[in-house]
Parts: structure tokens; sequence; C-alpha cells
């Protein structure tokens, strides 16, 4: 992935973790990206139903989606999720640092940001061949 240096300036570190995030694939706090652990059998389940952008984007990578009763449960192939995980959440995440470290919008707004920068990314990325 090709991302302009000054984006990734200040950033700490990328971790993995063993532990499933509580409805969130990955975390940004003080210049440190976490990625969360997917369920073995690459399963999300949501007690609420998700927004709806929320379902677009993964459907965007290839999840599948099934509500039953009142939870909602988001199906993965392995090679989908990891293509979800570096092509949208890892740049979410890094328009969390660049929104925080580089300071490019006021105190809200911040999911907002990160999105519309992991979207943009995307574009650029799409179109640079590696």
């Amino acid at each position: 992935m090709l991302l302009p240096e000054e984006h990734l300036n200040g950033l700490k570190r990328i971790r993995l973790s063993g532990q499933k995030g509580i409805n969130a694939d990955a975390s940004y706090i003080d210049g440190i990206i976490t990625i969360y652990a997917v369920p073995s059998d690459f399963k999300n389940i949501y007690m609420i139903k998700p927004q709806e952008k929320v379902i677009r984007v993964c459907t965007r990578f290839g999840a599948r989606w099934e509500n039953i009763g009142d939870c909602w449960y988001c199906y993965w192939k392995m090679e989908q999720y990891k293509k979800y995980i570096l092509h949208h959440v890892l740049l979410h995440e890094i328009g969390h640092h660049m929104d925080d470290h580089h300071k490019q919008r006021g105190s809200n707004g911040k999911e907002t940001f990160a999105e519309n920068y992991a979207f943009e990314m995307e574009k650029i990325i799409n179109k640079t061949p590696l």
C-alpha cells in the first residue's frame, strides 16, 4: 500500500490483537492502531442493526449479511476479510491518525473524517500500480 509518508508521521505502531473488538474491527489511540482478531468462523455478530454505511462497505468487500430476530450476522471468507482490513479498516484508522495528529478538523466529525479519508485513499491506491 502506498500512502504519502507524511500521513504516517507520528504513527507509533500498528499492532494485531488476539482479542475481538466489540462492534469494531480496529481502533486508534494516541498514535497506535490496533487491529482486532476476527472470530475463527469469520462471522461477526451485531446485536442491533448496523448502520447502512457499514453494511454497504462490508458488502462491497464481499461480506454476506443475514438478519435473524434482533441479531445481524456478517459472514466473511478469509481473503475477503483480509482485503477489507487492509484496504479499508487500516485506512480508516490512519484517517483517525491524520485527524488527531494533524488537527485537520474541529471537535466534531471524527468518524466522518476517518471514513472519508479511507474512501479517498482507496481511490488513489486502486489507481496506483504496485
